[in-house]
């Protein structure tokens, strides 16, 4: 599997977030890897036009996540965790968002959380 790419509606039903999810390789049915670019600009049509980093993660098959908020710093990965929102709307967003790569990651995994996660 190479890299692929989904998009996750806003609460407008637009999209909001694109998700590239990364090839796991040797590790496909315990992590996931995804970088996420919010949607800033819509075409005419609501297509998305324009993106801006918004997030790095790793969801393990334990349900542990490990997430890298905003936009790169200086060293290749490194993020400064800042994110800006505004209203209740991004909050909205960022909740359907991680929700969604929580469904995804075990989508791709090919399991089930464990009991009690899902």
């Amino acid at each position: 599997m190479s890299e692929k790419v989904e998009y996750v509606n806003d609460v407008h039903g637009r999209p909001g977030f694109r998700v590239t999810i990364d090839d796991p390789g040797e590790f496909r049915d315990t992590s996931f890897t995804a970088k996420v670019d919010a949607v800033v600009a819509w075409d005419e049509d609501g297509g998305a036009h324009e993106h801006e980093p918004y997030l790095e993660c790793m969801i393990k098959w334990d349900s542990c996540s490990h997430i890298h908020f905003g936009e790169p710093e200086g060293n290749p990965g490194g993020r400064n965790g800042y994110l800006h929102f505004c209203g209740v709307d991004d909050f909205k967003n960022h909740a359907l968002l991680l929700e969604a790569l929580y469904r995804m990651a075990f989508r791709e995994m090919g399991r089930e959380p464990e009991d009690g996660e899902a």
